[in-house]
């Protein structure tokens, strides 16, 4: 259980920053707009990591037989994934590269 707490207040909070800055680094973004990607999408993705993680930490010890806990975890990670690289690409509510899509017209997108 105390591993279980450690994981969710440091390192998912370490972790998830630094995919969000390293991501946007990785775009082409400068630091000052991966520092606001961070600041804008911080929150949300550590709510949906807390309302994810520990459910599936307590599926995973309490359910799973031993044999299957690691695929059952890379079942549950690869959809983890999936959900960061979406709320990685999609722009954040007020968002500066919310503004420049919602600015291009049809042509331009």
């Amino acid at each position: 259980m105390r591993k279980l707490i450690f994981d969710q207040t440091f390192g998912a909070v370490f972790f998830l920053g630094a995919y969000l800055f390293g991501m946007s680094l990785l775009e082409g973004k400068s630091v000052k707009e991966s520092a606001e990607n961070v600041k804008s999408k911080f929150w949300y993705g550590l709510k949906c990591n807390w309302l994810l993680w520990p459910a599936a930490n307590l599926v995973n010890f309490g359910l799973v037989p031993v044999k299957f806990q690691v695929l059952y975890y890379n079942f549950i990670s690869m959809f983890w994934n999936m959900f960061l690289s979406y709320i990685q690409n999609t722009p954040a509510a007020g968002s500066k590269s919310e503004s420049k899509v919602a600015a291009k017209t049809p042509a331009q997108k």
